[in-house]
């Protein structure tokens, strides 16, 4: 299905009442203070040595085809390279109270700051081409603090593929929050993801669903490439 088909089916599929004023439901993201980027940019050796031990927070662990397949339950839980273990989450609540630290090591063949760059690249090129009616697109809230690791804040929102591949209750029970208060169906959902998808080549895996806004649906772009 070519890019134009997709954008007039999203524009004719989204009713009158997604379209008009409502109060919009969007996931508010913080980026993580300047200073703990610092702290963890100096750290960073030692954050990777340490990086296994963390509890996973990895959206994949328990994906059928990642972490939690039966062919990979002899991996150790330390393993921090192999899928649905590469996110972990570092607790800094005694210096930065409030702040819910996740670090995440990049398997992309560059550094972790040319895969992060790259992603933004896609998201800029994608705003640039998009119409007013076409999905929201933002890129990482993320930091590079070492040639293979990532800092960002910890994200709750469900990705595009955990909805439509029906992956638990979290977000099943987000989306039906959009549904109920917007009007908007899975069909939308899948022809809004696959807007960005042809013209970022990110995977519905690295988008999260952030919400509703404006008749749009809002996503983010994980700093993850392939």
């Amino acid at each position: 299905m070519s890019k134009a088909t997709i954008k007039r089916r999203l524009r004719l599929s989204l009713s009158k009442r997604a379209r008009g004023w409502v109060k919009p439901i969007v996931l508010e993201i913080k980026p993580i203070p300047s200073a703990l980027v610092e702290r963890l940019r100096k750290s960073a050796p030692a954050i990777e040595k340490l990086l296994g031990r963390m509890a996973n927070v990895d959206h994949r662990r328990n994906d059928p085809q990642a972490g939690a397949h039966p062919a990979r339950r002899t991996i150790p839980k330390t393993d921090t390279v192999e899928w649905g273990r590469r996110v972990r989450q570092m607790s800094v609540k005694r210096n930065f109270e409030g702040v819910e630290l996740v670090i995440k090591k990049s398997h992309y063949s560059g550094t972790a700051l040319q895969e992060l760059e790259l992603v933004r690249s896609r998201v800029w090129q994608y705003k640039k081409n998009a119409d007013r009616g076409d999905p929201i697109l933002l890129g990482p809230v993320a930091e590079a603090i070492s040639d293979k690791l990532i800092a960002m804040p910890k994200i709750d929102a469900p990705t595009a593929y955990e909805i439509l591949g029906k992956e638990g209750h979290r977000g099943q029970e987000f989306f039906k929050r959009i549904t109920e208060k917007f009007g908007v169906s899975e069909l939308d959902l899948r022809r809004a993801s696959q807007r960005i998808l042809l013209e970022t080549e990110l995977e519905s895996k690295n988008i999260w669903l952030l919400g509703f806004k404006r008749g749009r649906f809002v996503f983010m772009a994980m700093p993850d490439f392939g």
